[in-house]
């Protein structure tokens, strides 16, 4: 009995230390500039992931659908000029980590 309230204690405590937090201006930047998939060597990730945080993560929102449609903006505005130079890959990580940003930080 002692064993299996010990054990149940465990897991309370382990899956307190899981709970899902808002993810940081800083750690968007970490996951946005690795791109896990083969990229051209003509696009930098950083300046992309830079635009994002600067033009959505970076700014004052009022609610979820404020900060998606900050990332939705930003993804606009850069779609087209990336567009013939194979920078699809890069332009669809840095836009899926803001709406990640935009997720975790403005629960439903």
């Amino acid at each position: 009995m002692k064993l299996l309230l010990c054990s149940l204690c465990l897991l309370v405590v382990c899956c307190a230390g899981c709970a899902r937090r808002p993810l940081t201006d800083s750690e968007f930047r970490g996951f946005c500039y690795t791109l896990s998939e083969p990229k051209n060597a003509s696009c930098d990730t950083i300046t992309m992931c830079d635009a994002f945080d600067s033009g959505a993560i970076g700014m004052p929102h009022q609610s979820r659908q404020d900060c998606l449609n900050a990332c939705q903006a930003v993804y606009n505005r850069l779609y087209e000029p990336n567009l013939f130079i194979s920078c699809s890959p890069t332009l669809r990580n840095a836009n899926n980590w803001c709406f990640k940003y935009c997720e975790s930080n403005f629960p439903k």
